[in-house]
């Protein structure tokens, strides 16, 4: 159906289903480019509630695809967004020494902004 959308140019329904299933962060990401000139701060949340919600789970390798996942920063308002969601993942998660790691060493800084 994804394709179909994109093929149609039916933007506001391909938005509408990225945003309902916004925890599939393959899904986000994989037509996002179809919508972020049209609807950066749409497509932003869609990525920080998948983002999130992946951040639920544990282990390296989740930490480390959540910092692809976080390429969001070449969207429009994306930078700040990204700050936001490392400064929160600071306070929420500070005892998981392994996603501190990948943080710092991808987003260095971020948590310390104010």
């Amino acid at each position: 159906m994804q394709q179909f959308f994109v093929e149609e140019e039916y933007h506001d329904r391909l938005l509408k289903l990225l945003q309902r299933n916004s925890t599939s962060l393959s899904l986000v990401d994989g037509y996002a480019k179809h919508l972020t000139n049209k609807y950066p701060d749409e497509i932003l949340n869609s990525y920080k509630d998948g983002i999130t919600n992946y951040a639920t789970q544990t282990g390296r390798k989740i930490y480390n695809e959540i910092a692809t996942y976080l390429k969001m920063k070449k969207i429009k308002g994306g930078e700040e967004k990204i700050h936001l969601i490392i400064r929160d993942f600071h306070r929420h998660y500070n005892n998981r020494p392994a996603m501190m790691e990948v943080l710092n060493r991808h987003f260095p800084g971020h948590w310390e902004r104010g």
